[in-house]
């Protein structure tokens, strides 16, 4: 039990701490909470009426720790869930649906997991949570996508090669090897090897 707790806490700590350097490179200043509800049938939720409060229910989220995710396209583990919810905030505060609608009109969606085909709002959420979590793999998915959240935000993580292999390497074999099937991207000897690029 202590070291679940232990994990919850360490987990919303560094969610904070990311949501905190999106906060100060991009200049914005809302002050926000975690709370979390047990009681909620989802891993969290945003409510624009609660522009300040984002919930998690870590019993709704990833703790296997032989399988780290973040980072990765299919990530549920609580920091990918917080960054989801904060994500909603951005959203709300600057109208990004709006601008994202226009944008798909020409350049079409990036349905990055199966929860993007739920509507416009939920692929905006995971496409920003993989543009603050892991900019580069974003990018290589779709360029026009990245470029999209780019012109709205500076990501706090770094787009760059070092970065992802840095992000890869904690991930389990399953999802590295899931990466190079789905996205085509893989690494040997620490150099990037791009197989095919996949469309979002």
């Amino acid at each position: 039990m202590k070291v679940l707790l232990y994990k919850i806490g360490r987990e919303i700590t560094s969610s904070i701490k990311l949501i905190e350097q999106f906060q100060e490179i991009n200049k914005t200043n809302t002050k926000i909470k975690v709370k979390i509800d047990y009681d909620t049938p989802d891993a969290g939720y945003y409510y624009d009426s609660e522009p300040n409060n984002l919930y998690v229910n870590p019993s709704h989220c990833n703790f296997n720790v032989d399988c780290i995710s973040i980072g990765y396209t299919e990530s549920r583990h609580i920091l990918s869930t917080i960054i989801h919810e904060f994500a909603h905030l951005l959203d709300h505060k600057y109208e990004i649906l709006y601008k994202y609608e226009i944008f798909t009109e020409q350049y079409g969606n990036c349905l990055i997991n199966d929860y993007c085909e739920t509507n416009l709002f939920e692929e905006i959420a995971e496409l920003i949570v993989l543009y603050i979590t892991n900019p580069y793999l974003l990018y290589v998915i779709s360029i026009k996508h990245y470029n999209f959240f780019k012109q709205l935000f500076k990501s706090p993580t770094s787009c760059g090669p070092k970065t992802f292999i840095k992000i890869r390497k904690k991930w389990d074999d399953e999802i590295k090897q899931e990466c190079c099937d789905r996205w085509g991207i893989n690494v040997e000897n620490d150099t990037i090897q791009i197989i095919e690029k996949k469309k979002g």
